[in-house]
């Protein structure tokens, strides 16, 4: 007589599911971009501050007054400066296959740590390599900017379906350009 045992599944039955499970979990490109995100980081790592006049100063006398001691012409109420922020940024990653880009969130506290304001920046990311990343100068324009104001930078996720719009990488992966 012939016995046959039935209750414990083989290992190659085991190892078949499960290739098929996470085989067939990445067909959608939205939740393999979603995915990928998960394994990137990134931090700020300085910055620099560039101020520019927004106007041309106006030279006028009754706006004017000779310094007694130097002789030097001094303007009465200070020029409007525009700054612009060149922040250093760190950016990671640890997955076989990388993105083209990667969309940072990047926030701007106070000196108290309150969120004065926060935006969203793209970066291509297609030379980045796996290791210990690469460094990116990211332009942000005309901020409002004093001294002990501090930079945050993060990769957000998960990304809500209806928010998928607002990121480059998402819209890539759509069209098939990703």
């Amino acid at each position: 007589m012939n016995s046959v045992t039935i209750g414990r599944p083989s290992l190659g039955l085991i190892v078949l599911s499960t290739l098929v499970f996470f085989g067939c979990s990445e067909t959608d490109p939205q939740e393999k971009v979603a995915k990928l995100r998960t394994r990137y980081s990134a931090k700020p790592t300085g910055l620099i501050v560039r101020q520019q006049p927004l106007e041309e100063p106006d030279l006028d006398a009754d706006q004017t007054h000779a310094d007694p001691e130097t002789d030097v012409v001094v303007l009465d109420s200070p020029t409007p400066l525009r700054q612009d922020i060149l922040l250093d940024v760190l950016v990671r990653y640890d997955a076989s296959e990388r993105l083209p880009g990667i969309t940072l969130e990047i926030g701007i506290l106070d000196p108290a740590g309150n969120v004065k304001d926060s935006m969203r920046r793209y970066v291509d990311t297609a030379a980045l390599g796996r290791g210990p990343g690469s460094q990116f100068q990211i332009i942000l324009e005309d901020v409002d900017y004093i001294d002990g104001d501090q930079f945050t930078v993060e990769i957000r996720h998960p990304i809500p379906l209806e928010e998928r719009d607002e990121y480059q990488e998402f819209s890539l992966a759509s069209s098939g350009s990703g």
